[in-house]
């Protein structure tokens, strides 16, 4: 049943192979009265092979409804109003990407010892593993004025996701570090907006998109309320009532200029620093992003300009953890021929060590 050379015991070779299925049922009912009111209904039932039988199927249906404003009596002789159109929709979807297998017990081959092959166990079974939901409502509307010259859109989105899959820790004394379940729920809400317009319309034409959008993420559930859970070279965490993904760590507060060693915040007062002394130290999440397109047109040459745009979160440069680390056999940056080099020194480089007792290369807000 072992067929790929990585089971047997070879000196050196690996191969490896993966099969998943997906088998869908999808239908559309649309309804248009008198181009006013639009009705649409979905529904989805998908069964994935990543998860057993006892949950394999999951149903997803969703419906919206539009309502062309502009076609009513009242509206009908503004001239001014080209198109007004008001969404609202609500639905659900699924997620299956927790990996082929993700739900049986797993052995795997390749683990040799004195050159007789072997095998051994390493995934923990959870049959009731299930489909990860996202239940989405959103309100927007689409307005069009001066002939279709200025075109705003606006939507409002809600998202909650629940029955997570996660890899959650379980105690190392079973052998294993990490069993797939369905923990926890995620929030996202936010704005998206669209300018278009029609700036010039002639034998020259200069058109523009502005477009901006913004997203709130929160953690609302974990497992048990626990916590934390640290991965990525940034320390990034998951912590009830947070953004997915936190930057976790030492609050960094520069250089002591007598030692030359970093100094870092003692959050609880305790005279020492320990690992009770981390805390949230940046947000990877901007609080807007969006971009801005012009395009200008003449006989036949067009030319498009296009600017995108982020703004307001943190970066954890995880490279300078080595590269300027004053130690070990990385290259190093220029930045650290500013170190510190003696007693009075001021600057925020710490000085040159290769056993670093202090710690200052550790995950903080240096960084």
């Amino acid at each position: 049943s072992l067929q790929y050379i990585g089971s047997a015991a070879v000196t050196e070779g690996s191969a490896s192979a993966t099969k998943s299925t997906l088998k869908s049922y999808f239908s559309r009912v649309k309804y248009n009265y008198k181009y006013k009111y639009i009705f649409t209904f979905n529904a989805r039932f998908d069964g994935s092979s990543n998860f057993g039988e006892n949950n394999r199927y999951g149903f997803f249906p969703s419906a919206s409804v539009a309502w062309r404003v502009n076609q009513e009596e009242f509206l009908k002789n503004v001239a001014f109003i080209s198109d007004l159109k008001l969404r609202i929709s609500a639905g659900v979807t699924g997620n299956d990407r927790i990996g082929s297998f993700g739900y049986q017990g797993l052995y795997g081959g390749g683990f040799n010892y004195l050159g007789q092959s072997g095998i051994a166990p390493i995934q923990l079974p959870n049959p009731d593993l299930k489909w990860e939901t996202t239940t989405e409502n959103d309100f927007g509307f689409d307005l069009s004025v001066l002939k279709d010259r200025i075109a705003i859109t606006f939507d409002y989105y809600k998202k909650n996701t629940s029955d997570l899959l996660l890899a959650q820790p379980v105690p190392l004394s079973s052998g294993f570090a990490t069993i797939n379940k369905n923990v926890g729920e995620v929030q996202n809400k936010g704005v998206d907006m669209s300018l278009n317009t029609v700036n010039v319309d002639g034998a020259f034409k200069w058109s523009s998109i502005l477009n901006i959008s913004t997203n709130k993420n929160k953690v609302t559930k974990l497992y048990g309320d626990a916590a934390l859970q640290l991965f990525g070279r940034g320390n990034n965490a998951l912590i009830q009532g947070q953004p997915l993904g936190v930057f976790y760590g030492y609050k960094w507060l520069g250089v002591d200029p007598s030692t030359g060693d970093c100094v870092f915040a003692d959050l609880n007062k305790d005279g020492q620093i320990t690992s009770a002394d981390q805390e949230i130290i940046g947000n990877p999440y901007p609080k807007f992003v969006g971009g801005f397109t012009n395009t200008f047109t003449y006989k036949g040459w067009s030319l498009s300009l296009f600017l995108q745009y982020s703004y307001g979160n943190d970066i954890f440069n995880g490279n300078r953890i080595y590269i300027e680390s004053l130690k070990g056999s990385d290259n190093q940056t220029t930045a650290v021929l500013n170190r510190w080099m003696k007693p009075g020194d001021i600057t925020n480089i710490p000085r040159a060590t290769n056993l670093d007792p202090n710690g200052n290369n550790r995950l903080s807000s240096r960084f």
